[in-house]
């Protein structure tokens, strides 16, 4: 007999819920300033870095593309299929969902030439689980990147836990990053589901 397997995705609704709740409190202008100070300090930024375009909720990292020396890519959400990676200083479109993008007509990266991967989560635990906003983007490029790739993912403190649910196919990042400093994993591999 097979044992029930927990419904995750009722699990991760309620932490996404509660973690949406969280972020309405924190005054992202002084996150962002503190996470951008610790990433340039931290050495890590080189070679070919995905950032993103921050959302209203999210820290913006846009300061780093001036003080780091580094080529810079970002994701595009297509109608259907996986993220695509795209330099970013190629023409931007704005998604259905409100935010900016690489057009349609931009030519795709190989996601193996990434060396950073900077991700927002929605909340992170501290072995490095991420929590999405629930449509497995994320999750699918850390999947088709180097290993060594360094994967960075970036939250304010107050929706940091100790432990997430997690499933198969979620993948812990190698590094977290709060407004309180960069904490490494010991490496990036598939959660335990």
């Amino acid at each position: 007999m097979t044992p029930e397997l927990p419904d995750l995705g009722a699990e991760k609704a309620r932490w996404r819920r509660w973690a949406n709740a969280r972020r309405t409190s924190v005054d992202y202008d002084a996150v962002s300033a503190a996470i951008v100070s610790h990433l340039i300090t931290s050495g890590l930024l080189r070679g070919l870095v995905l950032t993103y375009l921050a959302m209203s909720d999210e820290v913006d990292l846009a300061p780093l593309r001036g003080l780091v020396e580094a080529q810079w890519a970002v994701t595009r959400a297509p109608e259907t299929g996986p993220l695509t990676v795209h330099v970013l200083d190629g023409p931007m479109e704005r998604h259905g969902l409100g935010f900016e993008q690489p057009s349609s007509d931009s030519e795709p990266l190989d996601p193996r030439l990434l060396d950073v991967l900077l991700l927002p989560g929605l909340a992170f635990d501290r072995s490095g689980a991420r929590l999405g906003r629930g449509r497995g983007y994320i999750d699918g490029l850390l999947s088709r990147v180097r290993p060594e790739a360094v994967t960075i993912g970036i939250a304010p403190e107050a929706v940091i836990v100790q432990r997430l649910p997690t499933g198969g196919h979620d993948r812990n990042v190698s590094h977290l990053a709060s407004e309180h400093g960069i904490t490494a994993f010991r490496a990036q591999r598939p959660t335990d589901g």
